[in-house]
């Protein structure tokens, strides 16, 4: 069974909560500089995790409200539960800088981690694969090296998939992972009415092929707070 973990938005089957969504539950650009680098607090983990954010490349560059609810979901579920990630094949879509993948390889290191996304942000994917596991890793290999538990590849999501690329991977993630495109630069959020419209031909299109539930999240607060922000995180699970 495949399942994904996504956000901001409802089930396909109920795309009409859109429209109750006011202007400011949409999540906004946090502002960041070019090219710095931010550290974020993992429960789960010693030492907090290392960002490099570049706003260059895009709204990939940076962080959003979405991808750091869903770190902070994976970390409790680690603690919930430490088996859930072992020895797991991990696909992140739309990885941007990569934090949620760079989590769950640093909270699981026996998990198989694929951070992806677009050509344009590989480069800072990588940056921050070196910077949070530098030389020292925690999963060997067959032969005695060691290897990083998180990899980077590149992925347009919506084509084919390349080769280096698990083709059936235990979890799907995706946070933050609609977008448009105006006058050819890429967008996450410029209008209400763009949103709802970009995440409705989404989910459209995952009917087809996945069941659509809310995730269970038993964090005192937790979801009631993110929801505020417009958040919502699902488990999609395929159908067919």
């Amino acid at each position: 069974m495949l399942e994904t973990l996504g956000s901001r938005t409802s089930s396909t089957l109920s795309l009409n909560f859109l429209a109750g969504i006011s202007e400011d539950a949409v999540p906004s650009r946090p502002t960041t500089t070019p090219e710095s680098e931010i550290k974020i607090a993992v429960d789960g983990l010693d030492v907090p995790l290392k960002l490099s954010v570049d706003a260059g490349p895009g709204c990939g560059g940076i962080t959003w409200p979405s991808g750091e609810v869903l770190t902070k979901y994976m970390s409790w579920r680690h603690s919930t539960d430490p088996d859930y990630l072992k020895n797991r094949t991990v696909l992140e879509l739309g990885s941007g800088t990569g934090l949620v993948g760079l989590a769950v390889g640093l909270l699981q290191p026996s998990a198989k981690v694929y951070i992806t996304d677009q050509k344009v942000l590989l480069d800072l994917m990588q940056r921050n694969v070196d910077l949070n596991f530098h030389q020292e890793v925690s999963s060997e290999a067959d032969n005695g090296t060691s290897v990083c538990p998180v990899q980077v590849a590149e992925l347009d999501w919506g084509g084919e998939l390349p080769p280096g690329v698990p083709h059936e991977p235990d979890l799907i993630l995706a946070a933050d992972c609609v977008y448009f495109e105006v006058n050819g630069l890429t967008c996450l959020v410029i209008s209400l009415q763009a949103y709802a419209d970009a995440d409705a031909r989404f989910f459209k299109m995952l009917a087809k092929h996945f069941s659509s539930t809310q995730v269970d999240d038993d964090r005192p607060g937790e979801k009631e707070k993110y929801e505020r922000e417009g958040v919502k995180l699902l488990r999609l699970v395929r159908t067919k």
